[in-house]
């Protein structure tokens, strides 16, 4: 057998296992669905598909099941939330080995025909397929861990329909995934694990507008993201040393006012990722994050007043103050 030949072959033993964490959505999961279960039920050997919903209040999973009847489609529902990062890392334990997993929310809606592309594509010599729109045609490039390159961030993991991941490869990271899952970026903890593990990674990136279409589902909610802005630092320990003290800088620059606005809701999260961006920032990041804590402190004054006087405003409380002329 030549290596052309051989290549064939071991591509086309890739399967490809599609996750969908749900919570009460259930209109973007519907339109999601309908695009993608037809192309699903077209590789009933390859491909398999699991909706698992987060116990959304009111939201009968039983309708979907009997609308998208299929062997390799499985609708299932945890019996309490348990937050969705925790629901986003079960698509890591539902994975088997040999396959590329791909944790596909509900409102990033699929292209037609990105199934049949997407296994056309599936290789085992990479770790990771990134979707992005970097390239207009496929491109592989390695990730030496110990650079100082934020490759992961780069190339836009942080979404996470973005990335499918070669599970032979992620098998001894996944715990990371709950370790970090305060993170909100429990998947991109898995990833950069993995080439902490193994020192040198290869990413396949694929045109996203071959797979996703541009534009959100807008139907719903899109969720409040506020953890994001408090617990991405936390990922600090995973990069090498001279990749976390650019993280930290960068962090601390230009979003170190996201972290002290939304500290409120995860106080000690908020801590914790402070602590994580001093610690590998160095000096100058002290700076930063007081401009930071200035800025989120006005932010939080400016939308009082405005807040406030739109409330004298509605209440027509103007009415008592009477114009003066001055000559």
């Amino acid at each position: 057998m030549n290596i052309l030949s051989s290549q064939t072959t071991m591509q086309a033993k890739q399967k490809l296992f599609i996750y969908i964490p749900t919570y009460s959505r259930p209109k973007c999961l519907q339109n999601q669905l309908d695009s993608l279960v037809p192309q699903v039920k077209a590789f009933p050997d390859r491909v398999r598909l699991i909706v698992r919903d987060n116990d959304s209040p009111g939201f009968d999973l039983s309708t979907f099941e009997e609308q998208y009847i299929a062997a390799n489609i499985t609708f299932s529902r945890n019996i309490g939330n348990i937050g969705a990062n925790a629901n986003i890392s079960l698509g890591f334990i539902f994975s088997n080995l040999d396959e590329f997993l791909w944790i596909l929310s509900d409102n990033d809606l699929v292209q037609f025909g990105c199934v049949e592309y997407l296994l056309g594509k599936l290789d085992s010599s990479c770790d990771f397929i990134v979707l992005n729109n970097f390239n207009l045609h496929p491109k592989t490039i390695p990730w030496i861990w110990e650079s100082n390159l934020l490759l992961p961030i780069t190339l836009g993991q942080g979404l996470i329909s973005a990335t499918l991941f070669n599970t032979n490869s992620i098998r001894n990271s996944i715990e990371n995934a709950y370790f970090f899952h305060n993170s909100s970026f429990p998947h991109l903890a898995v990833a950069i694990a993995t080439a902490k593990e193994k020192g040198k990674v290869f990413y396949l990136q694929l045109p996203i507008g071959k797979v996703l279409k541009l534009e959100l589902d807008s139907s719903e909610s899109s969720g409040n993201y506020s953890l994001s802005y408090v617990g991405m630092p936390l990922l600090l320990s995973l990069f090498s040393l001279s990749a976390a003290r650019a993280f930290a800088r960068d962090w601390a620059e230009h979003r170190a006012y996201l972290l002290f606005q939304h500290a409120y809701a995860y106080p000690e999260l908020a801590i914790s990722s402070e602590f994580n961006i001093l610690k590998y920032g160095g000096f100058i990041v002290h700076l930063y994050m007081l401009k930071g804590r200035c800025l989120a402190l006005g932010l939080l004054i400016y939308s009082s007043l405005r807040r406030n006087f739109k409330c004298i405003a509605d209440n027509n409380l103007f009415k008592f103050i009477k114009p003066t002329r001055f000559l």
